[in-house]
């Protein structure tokens, strides 16, 4: 499915019209980041998703699961020292930026937590309630319908509360909606679900300005770079939320069958302490993002703010650190 898509994004990148000499000229200058930093990042990171995947079926002393075992630290060991060198400036810089550090570690945590356990519950939904595929993917609309109705009223949230505040508020009810999910997976019926997926929804909704504001703090010449890594820790983020929760999944669930549980059983209770893991790993980004958009009054209105306000007709303004 992704292949006639990506083509066709190709195609339509190619058909837009470049800037002329005149118009690159009079834009500032971007900064590049380091083709070592890209590779060691994708080197790292692949290895993991691999471990991750791998691990419980092989075993991790596996010979293929331990030589990526030492790619990942070999990765990890390069990555670090490229981004305390002093020849990635661009980095550097990025990361004193306490908001764009505190959102790239709540998207990591959220999509860590969030993509896995969306993976498992669909799992849960075929082979644990019995669901065609297309009903299956159809249960997770809640989800979507609880973002859109909450999106409208986060700018107004944000202006009387706070953006950290909200934003720690959001990452508490993904948790609560993700243990709700939890207990219902054990009543057997759909409609025991619903509601933790709904509260998930909210949640999600409500972590928005986090992004906004992480964004809105890089500089104008790193804006590409900086909403370049978003993108790329979301995606990271996914894979290697599948694989670890997958991970802890299959260990419960194989020392569940090993106890004496059917398949139906013991692949429920490895998909019920995964989803308390993700629970417990998203309400950990409550703190970070309470330190990561402190000084609500000093900086500018948020992005999502800024276009509620405009459409109210209220001023847009604001000082920025």
């Amino acid at each position: 499915m992704n292949t006639p898509l990506g083509c066709a994004s190709l195609l339509v990148g190619f058909l837009i019209p470049r800037p002329g000499p005149s118009a690159r000229a009079a834009s500032p200058a971007s900064a590049a980041l380091s083709l070592r930093v890209v590779v060691l990042a994708c080197c790292s990171l692949a290895a993991l998703a691999y471990c991750l995947i791998e691990g419980p079926e092989q075993g991790f002393d596996a010979l293929p699961v331990a030589a990526s075992e030492g790619i990942v630290v070999t990765s990890a060991v390069g990555l670090s020292y490229e981004l305390t060198s002093r020849r990635n400036t661009v980095l550097r810089l990025l990361f004193r930026q306490r908001p764009f550090v505190g959102g790239i570690i709540t998207q990591l945590l959220w999509g860590v937590s969030v993509s896995g356990v969306y993976f498992f519950t669909s799992r849960f939904l075929q082979n644990g309630l019995g669901l065609v595929p297309t009903p299956a993917g159809l249960t997770f609309m809640p989800v979507a319908l609880s973002v859109m109705v909450t999106t409208p009223f986060i700018a107004r949230m944000a202006r009387r509360w706070g953006d950290g505040r909200i934003s720690a508020a959001g990452l508490l009810l993904v948790g609560l909606g993700l243990l709700m999910v939890t207990l219902g997976s054990s009543g057997g019926k759909l409609v025991d679900i619903l509601p933790g997926l709904s509260v998930l929804g909210f949640g999600s909704a409500l972590a928005i300005p986090l992004t906004t504001r992480a964004l809105e703090s890089t500089p104008n010449h790193l804006s590409g770079i900086a909403a370049g890594l978003f993108s790329a820790s979301r995606e990271a983020s996914g894979v290697v939320g599948i694989g670890l929760v997958g991970a802890i999944v299959s260990f419960v669930e194989h020392a569940a069958a090993a106890a004496g549980a059917d398949d139906s059983g013991a692949f429920l209770s490895g998909y019920q302490v995964g989803l308390c893991f993700a629970s417990a790993l998203v309400a950990a980004g409550a703190p970070v993002a309470l330190w990561a958009l402190r000084h609500r009054r000093d900086c500018q209105t948020s992005g999502v703010t800024g276009v509620v306000e405009a459409t109210d007709g209220l001023p847009t303004g604001g000082r920025r650190r």
